[in-house]
């Protein structure tokens, strides 16, 4: 599996050469006598074309946490509004406007390290109800947050995730990617993604990927989420949104606004991929 390197030699390759074609091994003479000669075997090849690292290269690719919700993940939760259902293996959430609540599993302590700049994370929710009274807004909040606060939207907090953005007010009723920097839990611009609403009865198969610069959110119509299984995509640029100590991955409600606004659901099927911003590109 290569996971102990015993050397490595980087070369520069000159721009002049170029159709490399052929995997060859050869010897050379430089004026030695027959006492030089050598005579090798190379097997277990392996060629990455358009990979320069182990971490997009899809056999090596493992998850680094895996729940199947059959026992409760979570490390904490702040309020009822997010619970573990042992009966049906998911963690349920039923938000309100006007009060805070979350539930948060601790990345970094599963890691056993900080979580990376690059990271991916793949979770499926069902929106089973939602209620917003007239000319108000709720976007609860599902991602990373440097925080375990259950007041997002009044916080100085650094986040990456997306949001569950239900506005009456602009009539919008769209998921959202969200990110800020010493900030609150709000869509990072007024986009939101195109063609992909917040449906009662609906369920999604989310993927969130974050690189150094871009911020991803992907939707699919099937847990595998292979290529053609993916029906919506939207990237944010986060190259002017500093964070840091990204560690508690979770669900936040949004607890501004009218007691009436409720969105109620599920979330499960949770895979984190760390060091990871691209899930097997060449499947």
């Amino acid at each position: 599996d290569r996971t102990e390197v015993f050397d490595s030699i980087t070369l520069t390759i000159p721009s002049t050469i170029t159709g490399l074609t052929t995997l060859q091994h050869s010897g050379a003479s430089d004026g030695g006598g027959s006492t030089r000669d050598l005579s090798a075997t190379i097997d277990n090849t392996l060629i990455y074309n358009g990979e320069t690292t182990v971490e997009n290269i899809p056999s090596q690719q493992t998850a680094d946490v895996t729940s199947d919700f059959t026992s409760d993940p979570f490390t904490s939760y702040s309020s009822s509004e997010v619970t573990y259902n042992s009966g049906t293996d998911t963690i349920d959430y039923a938000f309100a406007g006007g009060s805070g609540g979350n539930g948060y599993i601790d990345l970094q302590t599963i890691l056993g390290e900080a979580v990376a700049e690059n990271w991916t994370a793949d979770f499926h929710i069902n929106i089973s109800a939602s209620a917003i009274a007239s000319n108000t807004r709720t976007h609860p909040f599902i991602g990373l947050s440097d925080s375990t606060g259950d007041t997002p939207e009044t916080s100085s907090d650094d986040i990456m995730g997306m949001c569950m953005d239900i506005d009456l007010d602009s009539g919008k009723d769209n998921f959202a990617l969200a990110g800020a920097s010493n900030g609150a839990h709000n869509p990072i611009s007024a986009n939101i993604l195109p063609n992909h609403s917040v449906t009662d009865n609906g369920n999604y198969y989310v993927r969130i990927r974050k690189s150094t610069l871009s911020l991803t959110l992907e939707f699919f119509s099937a847990a595998t989420r292979l290529p053609a299984e993916l029906t919506a995509t939207y990237t944010e640029d986060i190259s002017g949104i500093t964070v840091a100590n990204l560690r508690y991955f979770g669900l936040w409600n949004d607890e501004r606004g009218n007691s009436a606004n409720t969105i109620t659901g599920v979330f499960d099927e949770f895979v984190f991929y760390n060091k990871i911003s691209e899930v097997n590109p060449a499947t």
